[in-house]
């Protein structure tokens, strides 16, 4: 029981980390695409994320080799297409309606786990999942008369990432 908490109590930190990692980066996007690419973002901060890996698997905490390659490689393809919306959006729309959209992936998720994999799916989780599309729905304030598809890239964003998560958890547990 124990050990079980302590990884529960780490898994917890390591996302509220990587969160907060998350915000920090997002808010430098805007300044970063008027003196390179995208792509040039997204390269660096996969050489980074890769080279912090190697050390955290120098050091004992884990490996880099999957397991089932092709899990990991799909699971993957969903985040980084989620994160490549996510990061391009934040070139061009408001960091609140970017952050809005893709902060929408636990109502698919949700949506995904009931509907294609046969979940149960209890009243009070369906309404704090309302709860929240209701608050991004307010930061994103869709006006039907000035819609623009652009704004519904960040949602794509989010349910890209909704599928990675859940496809994380049914392919690549002990990973």
């Amino acid at each position: 029981m124990q050990d079980a908490a302590v990884k529960s109590g780490l898994a917890a930190l390591c996302a509220v980390s990587g969160m907060a990692a998350l915000g920090l980066t997002d808010n430098f996007v805007p300044f970063i695409t008027e003196r390179g690419s995208l792509w040039q973002f997204h390269f660096v901060r996969g050489v980074m994320a890769v080279a912090i890996l190697m050390v955290l698997a120098a050091l004992g905490f884990g490996i880099l080799r999957p397991r089932r390659f092709w899990a990991v490689a799909g699971r993957s393809l969903f985040q980084a297409g989620a994160m490549l919306i996510y990061f391009g959006c934040l070139a061009f729309l408001p960091i609140g309606v970017v952050v809005a959209g893709l902060f929408t992936s636990p109502l698919f998720v949700l949506m995904i786990s009931a509907l294609f994999q046969g979940k149960r799916v209890g009243p009070w989780r369906w309404g704090a999942v309302a709860v929240g599309f209701a608050g991004a729905l307010m930061v994103i304030r869709p006006d039907p008369s000035d819609l623009d598809p652009v704004a519904f890239l960040p949602l794509l964003a989010g349910a890209l990432y909704a599928i990675g998560a859940v496809a994380t958890r049914a392919w690549c547990e002990g990973e």
